[in-house]
């Protein structure tokens, strides 16, 4: 089972997961479920998440401590031994996640890079419009009550979320998936690509399964060394592009 999480785009062998159902001329959702609940999903039965640009609608702090005699009652400002943190909404989703996938199953996962994003906003030659668009990036669209960013994330801190939620094997893709049109993951503005673009395993107990997902890159890359051997007339650079294109 293939999960697009709160995607846009419907895609022949994936399960559209949205928050609602689908407005008028959307795309019809398959099931609907918040990103951090998917117990319509056993332990182990997903091959294979997506999501994009949607795991940074989920706060990544909470004012809440719960008290060690298990009280609901928040209480704030107290000492650090009489509260214990409750998990992020964040970290809920990613332990969700991966309660569902299987033992070496994937998280495909893409958030807007704030690094990126943070250099394009204080680039001098952007105009108020495009810089007003790249904020608009940072924080949403806010068109839609889940169409919110509540959380700047670039490769660094995604890595340090992913592998403290149990996933490993963290492989950042110079582009995006290539998996859904018109994706944000694919995203480029002014020359720069605007998304950290992550495939992550899930580790945990159990055979793990293989998941094979191309990388465009390295359909791009055999492109290049093609027309390049082709213009200096080696005729040798028939590796092609084919593979991996899905």
């Amino acid at each position: 089972m293939l999960l697009n999480m709160h995607g846009t785009v419907a895609r022949a062998g994936w399960v559209l997961v949205g928050p609602a159902p689908a407005k008028e001329g959307g795309a019809a959702v398959d099931a609907i479920a918040p990103l951090e609940d998917l117990s319509g999903y056993g332990d182990s039965s997903v091959t294979a998440i997506y999501a994009s640009h949607v795991l940074t609608r989920q706060s990544y702090g909470t004012m809440e401590f719960q008290g060690h005699d298990g009280a609901d009652a928040p209480t704030y400002g107290g000492a650090k031994s009489a509260s214990k943190p409750k998990s992020s909404p964040l970290e809920m989703t990613l332990r969700e996640w991966h309660r569902v996938l299987k033992p070496g199953g994937a998280l495909l996962l893409s958030v807007p890079d704030l690094m990126a994003l943070a250099e394009l906003y204080l680039d001098d030659a952007l105009t108020f419009a495009e810089r007003f668009f790249v904020m608009r990036i940072i924080f949403g669209g806010q068109t839609a009550p889940n169409d919110f960013q509540r959380v700047g994330l670039d490769y660094e801190t995604a890595a340090l979320y992913l592998n403290g939620t149990g996933f490993c094997q963290l492989k950042r893709r110079t582009m995006g998936f290539g998996l859904f049109e018109d994706d944000p993951s694919d995203m480029v503005f002014k020359g720069r690509q605007v998304s950290v673009n992550i495939a992550a395993i899930a580790c945990k107990p159990g055979e793990p399964i293989v998941v094979s997902i191309p990388d465009p890159a390295d359909a791009a890359a055999a492109a290049a060394k093609a027309a390049a051997a082709a213009e200096g007339g080696g005729g040798g650079g028939g590796e092609g592009a084919a593979g991996g294109q899905r």
